[in-house]
């Protein structure tokens, strides 16, 4: 049933993924699913050198199922790439307990910069972090599994 609300629900998704995941496509389908569009940020972290390059990510981005996302690049605070874009939700994901406890925390300086934003929380099945797959992948272990797009993008990387 549509509802035709007489406004689009926006959210941004905001994460380094590096690499991107199949815990971070398990969110991402589930925030496609709830919003009419799903702005995506590959985080620039001032603080860390990224190991597998930007423009890998976003391809990947958009090769996982053929559905051409909107992918952003951005060095600044998530409620700022929030606001630019006109987004009042932020997508986050949860692996577990853990994971709970540092987002909330986040949810909370969110709300220090940009008091309106809300933060939506989707579970994960998948206990991947990108750190895991990444020491794996370094000592030449095969990744695929743990990639929603196969491992060609990374390859391009060694």
């Amino acid at each position: 049933m549509d509802f035709n609300r007489g406004f689009r629900l926006k959210a941004l998704y905001i994460g380094s993924f590096d690499p991107f995941t199949i815990g971070h496509y398990e969110v991402l389908k589930q925030a496609e699913e709830l919003f009419d569009e799903v702005i995506i940020c590959i985080a620039r972290n001032l603080e860390k050198k990224r190991r597998f390059s930007e423009l890998t990510c976003a391809n990947a981005l958009n090769f996982i199922d053929g559905k051409k996302r909107t992918v952003v690049f951005s060095d600044k605070l998530a409620t700022d790439v929030a606001k630019e874009y006109g987004c009042e939700y932020i997508i986050r994901g949860l692996r577990g307990g853990s994971d709970y406890f540092y987002e909330e925390n986040l949810a909370k300086q969110y709300k220090l910069t940009h008091p309106s934003v809300k933060v939506v929380y989707f579970n994960s099945d998948s206990p991947v972090s990108s750190s895991f797959v990444y020491e794996l992948w370094k000592r030449d272990i095969d990744v695929s599994d743990y990639l929603p797009y196969g491992i060609n993008h990374l390859k391009e990387e060694k």
